[in-house]
Order: C-alpha cells, then sequence, then structure tokens
C-alpha cells in the first residue's frame, strides 16, 4: 500500500500552484489536501477554494503540480452528467 502522509507544510507548498490557477479578482479563501484512494495505487490533491470555485490540482509527494488541474464550477456541480455515477445510489440522470 502506497505511503498516503502529507508534509507538515503541504499549504505552504501546495498554495502558489493553487494561486497561479485564479483569475484576476478572484480570492482564495483556503487550500486543502485529499487523496483519492484506488486498489494500488492514489492521487493527492491540493484543493483551492475560492468565492467563484473549486480547484482540484493533482500533485506530486513534494507538491509539485502534476496533470491538469481540475476547476468545478457552480454551473459544473449543479449540471446532471449521464456519464457521473449515482450519488449514494440514487438514480442515474436522464
Amino acid at each position: 500500500m502506497s505511503d498516503c502522509r502529507m508534509p507538515e507544510n503541504f499549504s505552504v507548498l501546495a498554495r502558489p500552484h493553487i494561486e497561479s490557477l485564479l483569475e484576476p479578482g478572484e480570492m482564495l479563501r483556503g487550500v486543502a489536501a485529499a487523496v483519492h484512494q484506488k486498489t494500488f495505487s492514489g492521487t493527492l490533491y491540493a484543493i483551492g477554494v475560492t468565492d467563484r470555485r473549486v480547484l482540484l490540482q493533482p500533485v506530486g509527494r513534494k507538491g509539485e503540480p502534476k496533470d491538469q488541474p481540475r476547476i468545478l464550477t457552480a454551473e459544473t456541480v449543479s449540471r446532471p452528467s449521464s456519464t457521473a455515477p449515482a450519488a449514494a445510489g440514487g438514480p442515474r440522470p436522464k
């Protein structure tokens, strides 16, 4: 199993990368870490929350960006997707 411990200074390492994704006038409310654990691997994410969006940046063990960020807005979260898995056993959107 992989080692998913976060560095103690994760926010210090991840914040500059999240700030580089901000749009003009956008305010960063906070930075957090999360792990998407799969059977034999996992992905560490730096999560930035702004007044407009949620920024999900995959990062490496040293806090460096990996891959492209996923950016969520109110519109993308509230729009149903036929490819999204059913939440909590609910019906899939049609």
